[in-house]
């Protein structure tokens, strides 16, 4: 017998897996190279990575009812940290986001947070 914790974590799983591929679907219709990437336990990379002209975006997604905005960032920049560790990239060439599902609307809907220094990497084009 599954207890409810455990249908609770899969039922989660399955609805942080939606909002991955909404966004994956929704931003390569818009024109953008984006991918999937593969959980690696504690060095995680982030859920995507989108590439564009001014470098790499890795996206965190959240599909939660509860906010906590400074550790979903945290999470992202570590993500953000493993992911140029792993490829010997430069940390200026990689910023970090988390994307939020906004309840009962589309995925252009949701939220992205980050901090201004990331925000600053991404409008100057400095990543």
């Amino acid at each position: 017998m599954v207890s409810e914790a455990t249908k609770k974590a899969r039922a989660a799983k399955r609805k942080g897996a939606s909002w991955e591929t909404d966004l994956v679907k929704g931003l390569r219709a818009e024109g953008f190279d984006v991918e999937r990437l593969h959980l690696n336990g504690k060095e995680d990379e982030g859920d995507l990575v989108l590439t564009d002209e001014h470098g790499k975006i890795i996206i965190e997604a959240k599909n939660v009812a509860k906010l906590d905005l400074a550790g979903f960032v945290g999470e992202a920049m570590a993500e953000a940290d493993n992911y140029v560790q792993h490829r010997g990239l430069d940390r200026q060439e990689v910023t970090a986001v988390v994307a939020i599902k906004a309840r009962g609307k589309s995925w252009k809907e949701g939220y992205l947070v980050t901090t201004i220094g990331e925000f600053l990497d991404i409008v100057d084009g400095d990543n």
